[in-house]
């Protein structure tokens, strides 16, 4: 029986492979299949009558030979087997549908007022997932699994929120349960979303595969960090808002003074707009970064003093970071950094103004520094991977 269950898996891992040979290759024909994989022709037919059986993959155009027989090109049916991940901030609501593939299919946001309850939440937060559950229950199957991706200190096992400095009210909200509520018969996970935003660029292009050592830094409502090493998630929970940066006595919720989270966070930065959010409808933080940006780009007044200042504080906290963390490259991303234009570059400028180069601790010199202009999603997407990596998880072999 573990001889049968043994030969099964591997059959199951051989199907994975290819599976994920389109992933990185897009259309393929049996033959290109065979000569990627080096898996017998008999081995491939197996497995493409299998995966079209289960209408994963379909016919698809594909560049030819100029010589000898035309070839069936296949693909993956990016409308089979989907994936809903969800995230939240003080901001919004985000989610994505991504199949099997890897391809996001769909993507939902459902703005916050500000401030926003708990009640208030709960409400337009199941309201937007049996909206995006119910749009996709048919032929093909629907939702496969929800993963919900948490800001704060989450407990992913039971899916239990037991705190959210941006929105206190949320303490102890069962987000598994609250789900299942929706999506009785579909898996749920749950996972902080500094975690799932690692995940997501870990599967997204080539930045991190030639760096030994990852920081990656998100801003959006406030700061946070986590770690890859050697392709690994080290840390995933950083908590970078809460590093004291000053001496002022500007009070943190987490009851400290003089934190980041006071000086560098959507909430913080209301502080130096004049815009009430109520214009905006509630919701302050697209037109509120917006207008801060043009006023960085645009003037030299009060606004940009401030917001540099607060830059300052950032770059403080970063510094400490990485002097503990030796990252090769720093990743940073989020829409406060986005108010400065170029973050990277304003970083370092302010860096050379305010910290005297001793020539001994150069971590920071020999860091690299990039800017992803991506929002908030990715967290949704990057759950997404995550449960698509579980189920069609595919392990290199011995030969």
């Amino acid at each position: 029986m573990a001889h049968g269950t043994k030969i099964d898996r591997r059959k199951i891992n051989k199907r994975n492979h290819i599976i994920d040979l389109f992933r990185q290759n897009g259309p393929l024909s049996k033959a290109q299949a065979r000569e990627l994989s080096r898996y017998s022709m008999d081995t491939i037919i197996s497995i493409f009558d299998s995966l079209i059986e289960d209408r994963l993959i379909v016919a698809a155009a594909g560049e030819q030979k100029k010589k000898g027989r035309k070839a069936q090109f296949y693909d993956l049916n990016h409308k089979r087997r989907l994936y809903l991940g969800t995230t939240f901030n003080a901001s919004g609501i985000f989610s994505s549908v991504v199949s099997f593939s890897r391809r996001e299919v769909e993507r939902f946001t459902t703005r916050l007022p500000s401030p926003v309850g708990r009640d208030e939440l709960v409400e337009l937060f199941t309201s937007h997932i049996e909206s995006i559950v119910s749009s996709y229950s048919g032929p093909d199957g629907g939702i496969t699994a929800v993963g919900c991706s948490v800001p704060g200190d989450i407990d992913h096992e039971t899916g239990i929120l037991k705190s959210y400095t941006f929105i206190p009210s949320l303490t102890d909200l069962n987000f598994i349960d609250l789900i299942s509520k929706t999506a009785p018969e579909t898996r749920v996970v749950t996972d902080h979303n500094v975690r799932s935003m690692i995940e997501y660029i870990l599967n997204n292009g080539a930045v991190t595969e030639e760096r030994e050592t990852v920081l990656f830094v998100s801003a959006r409502s406030g700061a946070a960090s986590g770690l890859i090493h050697k392709g690994q998630v080290v840390t995933d929970r950083g908590e970078l808002g809460h590093i004291k940066v000053t001496d002022e006595k500007a009070r943190c919720i987490c009851g400290r003074s003089g934190c980041l989270d006071c000086y560098f966070s959507l909430n913080s930065f209301l502080e130096i707009s004049s815009q009430d959010p109520v214009e905006n409808g509630g919701v302050p933080d697209a037109a509120l970064l917006d207008r801060l940006a043009r006023e960085y780009r645009n003037g030299d007044g009060e606004i940009r003093r401030e917001l540099d200042r607060r830059l300052h504080l950032f770059t403080i906290a970063l510094l400490n970071v990485i002097n503990v963390t030796v990252p090769d490259l720093v990743i940073l991303t989020g829409g406060l950094f986005k108010i400065y234009g170029d973050p990277v570059k304003r970083i370092r400028e302010i860096t050379a103004e305010h910290f005297e180069d001793g020539g001994y601790i150069n971590h920071f010199v020999n860091a690299d520094f990039e800017y992803l202009d991506i929002g908030p999603e990715i967290a949704a997407i990057g759950i997404c991977h995550r449960l698509i990596g579980e189920e069609w998880r595919f392990h290199e072999e011995e030969r």
